[in-house]
């Protein structure tokens, strides 16, 4: 062989040994990942960092919108074609559960090594998990919290609840707050709708949610749900803190436009003042102590690996990485969604929307006062909710727009509803 033709056999291996070892750190594996909400922007950031510390996996996203989502995910399941990663809704935990459409993680979960070194609230773990199994990893946890219009503090001579307030002292500053003059309701109706501000309501004067925990019984006719309501139709109509009174007098709006002292909202929520124009300072206060307690109500939707997937070593690999530092933190900075563990620089990230100062105070308080004292209960919805949510919001705008009876809308809502929970 001359000069020549070993100069050419040269390039020739060189070019082929190129081509080889681009193959070799090409993706070897696709995982379909399907989600709903913010932008494909968005989750693609975050698909490119799990992509760039994993590139034999490649994520092809199907991004779809809040009204649509669950549609294409029931028919993708139903007809063996789900993706190899879900968006499972908090709603829907326990249909799909009881359907055998999600598959048991728990072995992988205790086995991983990155689970292990990271951490997290324990409750919000709960979002996640059922009777002791994980069925997926935790996504867009979030609680309720009130805010505080402190500027209206100031102006009615008031001071800021403390952590251990009472319901007795939430009624005395809705009073102390409200002023027709000037526009300002203390407070909204926080029950009038149903929902989960409702739901709110009921676990910390009851001890419950609307039925019992092996979601047998309904409990919405409970003497302390109605005393619960009771309360709540005398601040509307009898003390006058809330709009929706017959003839009540209009208000300056919503809280943001400062038509509101008093409001029980998400703790995301806050990364909102700014734009949505509110002028006036504002902190945060605990739910006031009712009978049973004062946890938040909150609830998280997880990400989770059909029984179908065709891919679920790829699938647990993206979830695991979820779990991991990085991945906590593209949750954060990427997605916009709060951590679920006491990460002082993750919180400082997440409340950055709110302005500098409020940013450090915002994350003191939830790590100290808020999470850090486990001051949250995270909601298991049952099968029949959103069928019982519909019932229960019918009877209560009987109550609380038109003053129908308490005792008789909630003995009738009730029989609606333990006729679902009979044919779960």
């Amino acid at each position: 062989m001359n000069g020549r033709s070993k100069a050419c056999l040269l390039r020739m291996l060189l070019v082929l040994s190129c081509l080889f070892s681009v193959v070799g750190c090409a993706a070897s594996t696709t995982i379909q990942f399907l989600t709903y909400g913010l932008t494909l922007e968005h989750w693609q950031r975050m698909a490119d960092r799990f992509m760039a510390s994993n590139p034999d996996i490649e994520v092809e996203l199907g991004v779809y919108t809040y009204g649509e989502y669950n549609e294409k995910l029931v028919t993708q399941i139903a007809g063996g074609l789900a993706p190899d990663l879900i968006q499972v809704w908090a709603q829907y935990k326990l249909k799909y559960i009881e359907l055998g459409w999600l598959r048991d993680i728990t072995s992988q979960w205790e086995k991983s090594s990155v689970i292990k070194q990271a951490r997290f609230y324990s409750f919000a773990l709960d979002a996640a998990r059922h009777k002791g199994r994980f069925y997926g990893v935790r996504f867009d946890y979030n609680s309720q919290i009130w805010y505080v219009n402190v500027d209206h503090l100031s102006d009615s001579g008031a001071v800021l609840p403390s952590t251990d307030w009472t319901i007795d002292d939430f009624t005395e500053l809705a009073r102390k707050l409200t002023n027709q003059t000037k526009g300002i309701y203390g407070t909204l109706n926080m029950v009038r709708n149903a929902g989960t501000e409702n739901l709110q309501w009921s676990q910390i004067w009851t001890g419950h949610d609307w039925v019992s925990p092996d979601h047998k019984r309904v409990l919405v006719d409970s003497p302390e749900y109605i005393e619960m309501l009771t309360f709540w139709y005398e601040l509307q109509n009898t003390l006058n803190v809330t709009p929706g009174w017959p003839g009540y007098w209009g208000y300056k709006g919503t809280f943001y436009q400062g038509g509101v002292a008093l409001w029980q909202g998400w703790l995301s929520y806050a990364n909102s003042m700014i734009w949505r124009g509110a002028k006036h300072d504002w902190a945060f206060a605990l739910m006031p102590k009712a009978p049973a307690g004062q946890d938040s109500f909150a609830q998280g939707h997880m990400f989770s690996i059909p029984v179908v997937s065709d891919q679920p070593e790829a699938a647990w690999r993206m979830a695991e990485w979820m779990m991991s530092d990085e991945g906590h933190r593209s949750m954060v900075e990427d997605l916009e969604r709060h951590p679920i563990g006491p990460y002082s620089d993750l919180w400082s990230l997440f409340f950055r929307m709110t302005g500098p100062e409020k940013a450090d105070y915002a994350r003191d308080f939830v790590m100290h006062s808020f999470y850090g004292p486990n001051l949250v209960r995270t909601m298991n919805y049952w099968i029949s909710y959103p069928e019982a949510n519909t019932i229960l919001a019918e009877h209560l705008r009987n109550i609380f727009a038109n003053q129908a009876p308490i005792g008789n809308e909630m003995r009738n809502a009730a029989a609606k509803i333990q006729r679902l929970l009979d044919e779960q």
